[in-house]
């Protein structure tokens, strides 16, 4: 094929002798043919050539021999196809990424593109060490899952592997990681477990005053304490007193320490020291005000105590009141210990409905650690310029971003990076990519679907290591069954193809003779004495067809023929080719078959003809009831031996397909 562009002449002006007529036809037509050329209207209207094509990739160069559009064959199908090679090595791994879901790695490559592709390899291993990985699983894909579980790292590496089971070269020396989402309920219930257990949490949880199981028989106790000192009589002389009376003198109060008869004698004295009949108890007017502040108090303590080993310093206020048996007390607590642990907290205890705050530090094995926890039944952050709301009310949505209540947590938008959620209820989701081990949808829209394998149910969609689509499916005895489709949707429901070229004697007979008796493939003539000699032609192919492959009686199509080889004179006028199909058939329990149909995939003679493809189609009635054999027969004439190749005649490419169109309506 030259290299060089092919010239187009200009057109010329129409002569002048046409008529008006035929001149505004080919007017017309020389502009129509300067426009597709370029040569007028805008250079978006003109026509692609097949060279500029190849020159600019997007079409593979021709084969050898020219081709004939008006005769469309195996043999002459004009763009080569790109083969994939036959490699002795596999190719390196290509695009290999990882990508970590909840408990599953999903992993994703380039199918390799080579004839000979078996499988590809997975290892893996939880260290960026190759030496060190083992098979994780083989896939004839090109995506595989790993399930490992939640809150696992894995390193992988991918090779290919022929058919042949020669391996490839690796990916990659470093491996590709992912980790997969931590287990959300196992990690809310191990901190669950550590707050609600930290010293913080269980200081909020305690009442205020922690009154202990016998308080009843206290205050029973306290009332009579009360009682007692609001009764005490003042000293009087001349009165007899038992041991532990009481009595108020000058201000202040005495318990009896001996039994004896008042006299100036013996009356109480002094303030820090006692004699032989009193003991000082304190002042009357204090102990007075300190029983009545039982019912109502503001309390702080500050406790402060060092040692050569250790300090601690303790501050707690509290307020508390009570009205008709309720009662409810604030209290805040701040201490420091030992410069290592230190807390703050505030409560209030209604009704021994404790809540509160709490912020804590304390050191676990020498490093610090820090807790801030809340203790209360809603918890919201409010826009400040909202109040309208009293603190134990839900908000306004509009001015709240999150808040909690009954254990539930609302957002009303979030930015988050990196989330790992166990469930999710989603109304509508807009993502860039979706990496999921399954996906379960009732409905999926989409421009396009890119996948190394499609599983609907039992049966499997998908491609061929040489490009071809495979439909698998899941039963061996059912076939694809197709409804409502157009002339030119089919489904082959058995097929057979020629291994190898098969070598051809010529026959001395023209192609037209085998065609005036069945079976097609042999001819009997007769000398005219009473004798005959009959021809059979060579066999190219056989197809065996079972009934138990024959879902349904109907009618079946039959696509078959062979591509003639070797050489002819162009010249020569003793040469030709057929190829013939002879159909068998006999009943499911009989064992003797009888011929059905013969077709022929077309005839040609003299020159070059001969060597051009032969195809046939046919349509045949296939009953459920009978197993049929089809064969197919080659027959040359004039034909020479190749000087390409093998140097040998015959015919190559032979093929059998059994189609099936099925339409419900």
């Amino acid at each position: 094929m030259s290299q060089r562009p092919t010239k187009v002449p200009g057109i010329p002006k129409p002569p002048a002798t046409v008529d008006p007529q035929t001149k505004v036809y080919l007017e017309n037509l020389a502009e129509a043919v300067e426009i597709r050329l370029g040569r007028k209207g805008d250079p978006r209207d003109r026509a692609i050539t097949l060279r500029e094509l190849i020159d600019s990739g997007l079409a593979k160069d021709l084969k050898a021999s020219a081709w004939d559009p008006n005769n469309y064959g195996a043999g002459n199908i004009g763009f080569a196809p790109e083969p994939n090679p036959v490699l002795t090595v596999p190719p390196q791994p290509t695009s290999f990424t990882a990508s970590g879901a909840y408990s599953m790695i999903i992993l994703n490559w380039d199918f390799p593109r080579y004839a000979n592709h078996s499988h590809t390899e997975i290892w893996s291993h939880d260290q960026d060490v190759l030496g060190d990985a083992t098979l994780a699983g083989i896939d004839s894909g090109r995506v595989f899952t790993d399930p490992v579980g939640s809150g696992v790292s894995r390193y992988y590496w991918i090779r290919h592997i022929s058919t042949s089971d020669i391996e490839g070269p690796w990916n990659a020396s470093s491996g590709t990681s992912a980790a997969t989402a931590t287990d959300v309920a196992h990690q809310l219930s191990v901190l669950a477990g550590a707050i609600t257990s930290s010293e913080l949490a269980t200081d909020l949880a305690t009442p205020i005053g922690n009154l202990p199981s016998n308080t009843n028989s206290e205050l029973s106790s306290l009332q009579s304490q009360i009682n007692t000192l609001s009764n005490v009589a003042a000293w009087a002389s001349g009165t007899a007193y038992s041991l532990t009376d009481l009595v108020t003198y000058s201000g202040n109060l005495y318990e009896c320490a001996t039994a004896h008869t008042a006299s100036n004698s013996n009356k109480p004295t002094g303030t820090s020291s006692n004699n032989t009949y009193w003991t000082y108890v304190g002042a009357f007017s204090s102990l007075a005000s300190a029983v009545a502040g039982n019912t109502s108090s503001i309390t702080d303590i500050n406790y402060i105590n060092s040692s050569s080993n250790s300090a601690a310093a303790v501050a707690i206020s509290s307020l508390n009141t009570t009205v008709g048996g309720h009662s409810t007390s604030i209290s805040t607590q701040a201490s420091s210990i030992n410069g290592l642990e230190g807390q703050y907290s505030v409560k209030i205890d209604n009704n021994d409905h404790v809540s509160g705050f709490g912020l804590s530090s304390s050191a676990v094995d020498g490093t610090p650690t820090s807790a801030f926890i809340i203790r209360a039944d809603k918890f919201a952050i409010i826009d400040p310029a909202d109040t309208t709301t009293g603190l134990t009310n839900s908000p306004p949505a509009d001015t709240v971003p999150f808040f909690i209540d009954s254990g539930n947590t609302y957002i009303k938008t979030a930015m988050i990076e990196d989330a790992s959620i166990t469930n999710a209820k989603i109304g509508n989701l807009s993502a860039d990519k979706i990496n999921a081990g399954t996906l379960s949808a009732n409905r999926i829209a989409t421009d396009s679907i890119a996948a190394g394998k499609l599983k609907l149910d039992s049966n499997i969609l998908t491609e061929a290591s040489n490009g071809d689509l495979i439909l698998q499916t899941g039963n061996a005895t059912r076939g694809v069954k197709f409804e409502n489709l157009s002339q030119d949707a089919v489904g082959v429901l058995a097929s057979a193809v020629q291994s190898s070229g098969g070598t051809l004697s010529n026959q001395t007979l023209w192609p037209h003779y085998f065609t005036q008796s069945s079976p097609y493939a042999t001819y009997t003539t007769s000398d005219g004495y009473g004798g005959s000699s009959t021809t059979t032609l060579p066999e190219l192919l056989y197809l065996d067809l079972s009934h138990t492959k024959i879902r349904e009686t109907g009618t079946y199509f039959v696509d078959f023929g062979a591509d003639p080889y070797g050489s002819i004179s162009s010249s020569s006028t003793t040469s030709a080719s057929a190829v013939y199909l002879d159909v068998y058939r006999k009943y499911k329990t009989s064992s003797s078959y009888s011929l059905t149909a013969s077709r022929s995939a077309g005839s040609s003679y003299y020159g070059s003809n001969p060597l051009t493809v032969k195809i046939g189609k046919t349509a045949l009635t296939l009953s459920v009831n009978y197993d049929y054999k089809f064969r197919l027969y080659g027959l040359i004439k004039g034909f020479s031996n190749s000087s390409i190749g093998s140097a040998t005649k015959g015919m190559q490419g032979g093929h059998i397909r059994i189609i099936r169109i099925h339409k419900a309506t």
